[in-house]
């Protein structure tokens, strides 16, 4: 059997699609009746075909019915790399929402002693997937729980995933204008990886330097036009020795902080500092809804409000598929706020050690 491409903007007609489909049906359905049938081989291919198989309506059904084949032979460790492919396959296929169901698939399978760096590395792209879909809390809640998991380890099999984790949660932090927060990741994804990966000049560098110049960028910023905010960076960045590294204010020195931020804003969207601020307000769209959430800007509450966001944006993808979910009761719901009445910001928000000493003195920039 083969898959026509008929032509440019359909590259399968979706009737040899189906047909191909209602085939593979049918063979998975009596596979039980002939175990030397090599079903991994029939799972390999329909990875491959997933991107192009994945909106058809039998797909689902089939797919499940042979990941339970697929399990019931090999295992579970089996299955979850299977899914790790389709998930995979997705993902570069530029559909970050359903590669995201495969991948929590994938990290739930490969929870094991035996197999935690693969449920880790899965965990790494769904924070990228999360990026690409802008549900950055979502993201941040795998980042840093992906490098609690590997830093908590008592061997050394997955301590350098800490660090790759972290540079990711450094860059959404810093596009979204939370450089108190960029900060204080980007050191520590800096610090891990130097110091616990087995290659430490491999691929990741670009994002060990794009993590370098998010040091730069906020360091040199606050020393030009928030000396406040300066004085507690300087703190932390001395503590790894990169205070001695960054001139300042660098490339601020005669510009006006009207013309800094309007650089910035120009550049990456976003406030430099929107974490800064005594209110917060945290903003973003899924499933067809603008949703809100306000709190007030102090240790405590911010923890509270990032694991709310969290657990609201991860849900969505999930959400989305479903066409009886009353998506107004959901925006009722959240339209309270948590701190009052909320106050205008671009920003998002992440945790940051200094911000208990802070938040009481430091204006919100917006």
């Amino acid at each position: 059997m083969c898959l026509v491409a008929p032509g440019e903007g359909m590259p399968y007609a979706p009737e040899a699609l189906d047909a191909a489909l209602n085939a593979w049906s049918e063979l998975v359905s009596i596979v039980d009746e002939v175990p030397f049938f090599p079903l991994i081989r029939l799972s390999n291919v329909m990875s491959v075909l997933t991107p192009a198989l994945f909106d058809r309506p039998t797909y689902s059904t089939l797919i499940d019915e042979l990941d339970v084949r697929v399990e019931a032979r090999s295992g579970r460790s089996r299955i979850a790399e299977v899914q790790r492919d389709r998930a995979v396959q997705l993902f570069h296929a530029g559909r970050p929402d359903d590669a995201l169901d495969e991948f929590h698939r994938v990290r739930v399978g490969w929870f094991a002693a035996d197999t935690i760096r693969g449920s880790l590395l899965a965990m790494a792209t769904m924070i990228n997937c999360y990026e690409q879909l802008g549900l950055h809390m979502a993201a941040k809640y795998h980042a840093l729980g992906g490098a609690g998991t590997a830093l908590s380890r008592s061997d050394d099999d997955v301590a350098d995933i800490a660090g790759r984790v972290l540079f990711g949660a450094a860059y959404g932090e810093f596009v979204r204008g939370n450089w108190l927060s960029a900060t204080e990741l980007a050191d520590a994804a800096i610090f891990f990886y130097d110091e616990l990966n087995v290659a430490p000049w491999d691929e990741e560098d670009e994002m060990r330097d794009f993590s370098i110049q998010v040091l730069a960028h906020s360091y040199g910023f606050a020393v030009a036009f928030a000396p406040e905010v300066a004085a507690t960076l300087e703190r932390s960045l001395t503590i790894n020795g990169w205070i001695e590294q960054f001139p300042a204010p660098g490339p601020w020195a005669g510009r006006s902080e009207e013309e800094a931020t309007e650089n910035f804003v120009e550049q990456i969207g976003a406030v430099p500092f929107g974490d800064a601020g005594i209110d917060r307000v945290v903003a973003w769209s899924a499933l067809g809804i603008e949703w809100r959430v306000s709190f007030a800007n102090e240790y405590e509450t911010t923890m509270a409000a990032e694991r709310l966001i969290a657990s609201l944006q991860m849900p969505t993808n999930t959400l989305r598929a479903r066409s009886d979910i009353r998506t107004e009761r959901l925006l009722h719901l959240l339209s309270l706020p948590l701190a009052g009445e909320p106050k205008p910001s671009t920003s998002t928000l992440m945790p940051c050690r200094c911000r208990r000493e802070r938040a009481s003195t430091i204006t919100s920039r917006s």
